[in-house]
């Protein structure tokens, strides 16, 4: 994140900033029937086990849960996460289903992780849910330190299960006084305790600022990672790959710009996704940003509009353009309109469901959700 964006966050101004905007709200379908009621920073997950396998789960800042069982055609409020007391919301929830065993969770379990504040105290906290996001309970607390203010925090966990088994957190760090912000990461192989701790990426730049990891496993095995580089680079989508989802290479080591044959590139706030093609054994990777750009570093006329899609598990194959289920047509440097978007493959593998928020008529960040044909 940039600071600029942190200071939106906790400061409670995003209705002044789309006050100043008035464009088009965003093409899909409203998250939440009620449109005062704020649903940005949506996640997705498909439940791969238990008796509700296939349902589709979302969650949105703050904790609230919305499910779909016709294949995201539609989503409807489910459950509310209740937070730890003497905790206070900040920012960046994150959901991840737990592909396999690990230590004490049990493959199916849903986590939700996000920024809380505990007195003037930066933490992560995580919750868990044993079925399927009808309730939570707390989990544990990976990491904790550092400064809870507007500049200063702790931001953006991710999740992934490494190869050798061990669940693994990504974070965006801005406690260490090496760097303005970096990547770091810490591992459970119990499913209770974190160790291990280790910086992902920590530019020799120290201005640079990393942030907003996120990590997919390809069916071939690879761990291929996206994230913003803010600072000198204004925030521009870089990736990196692993072969064993804790390795990534020298952290000062700031990876590869992503861009299409046309130089195309995205700015601020990228996901990722890999798709498997059920009639070949080609593997798709998917990432949406913020804002897209082109090559002049002109904002480009499909800004908000289009996805990128590599042909290749380790993103090293020519990066194109597809349509975005979700058309955001103000999208912009703010923490609301098409920032931080998340990508479900549907219908068998053959369309994308999309959420993606902006302001609708009310000032009111809101996330919709669109599905589009997979080309």
């Amino acid at each position: 994140m940039t600071r600029q964006l942190h200071s939106l966050y906790l400061l409670g101004i995003l209705t002044l900033s789309a006050a100043v905007h008035t464009a088009v709200a965003a093409s899909g379908v409203p998250l939440s029937q009620d449109p005062h009621v704020s649903t940005r920073n949506a996640r997705l997950v498909r439940l791969s086990y238990g008796p509700a396998k296939g349902k589709i789960v979302a969650t949105v800042a703050k904790g609230a849960v919305y499910e779909s069982e016709d294949d995201g055609t539609s989503f409807t409020k489910f459950s509310n996460i209740n937070f730890q007391p003497g905790t206070s919301w900040k920012c960046c929830g994150t959901l991840y289903e737990v592909p396999a065993q690990v230590g004490s969770l049990s493959a199916g379990t849903l986590l939700f992780a996000a920024s809380f504040c505990v007195g003037q105290t930066a933490s992560i906290d995580v919750y868990s849910s044993s079925n399927g996001g009808k309730d939570w309970t707390y989990h544990s607390t990976p990491v904790r330190r550092g400064e809870c203010t507007p500049h200063k925090g702790l931001w953006e966990p991710h999740f992934e299960v490494a190869a050798d088994g061990a669940l693994v957190m990504f974070w965006s760090d801005e406690t260490d006084p090496c760097c303005s912000q970096k990547l770091a990461q810490i591992r459970s192989r119990d499913g209770a305790t974190w160790k291990d701790e280790k910086n992902t990426v920590a530019s020799n730049i120290e201005p640079d600022r990393p942030g907003m990891a996120w990590v997919t496993k390809t069916p071939a095995g690879i761990y291929f990672m996206t994230y913003e580089l803010c600072g000198p680079a204004q925030c521009t989508v870089f990736s990196r790959t692993s072969r064993d989802g804790w390795n990534f290479g020298p952290p000062s080591n700031t990876g590869k710009k992503i861009e299409t044959v046309s130089g195309a590139y995205f700015e601020h706030a990228p996901t990722t996704i890999s798709i498997s093609h059920s009639d070949s054994a080609d593997v798709s990777l998917l990432v949406v940003g913020q804002m897209l750009y082109e090559r002049s570093g002109t904002v480009s006329p499909k800004n908000g509009q289009v996805l990128f899609i590599n042909h290749s598990s380790d993103g090293s194959g020519p990066w194109r353009t597809m349509p975005a289920p979700v058309k955001v047509p103000d999208a912009r440097n703010d923490p609301c309109p098409n920032y931080s978007s998340v990508l479900l493959p549907v219908r068998g593998g053959s369309a994308l469901l999309e959420i993606a928020s902006d302001f609708n008529n009310f000032q009111t960040c809101v996330a919709y959700y669109a599905i589009e044909p997979l080309q």
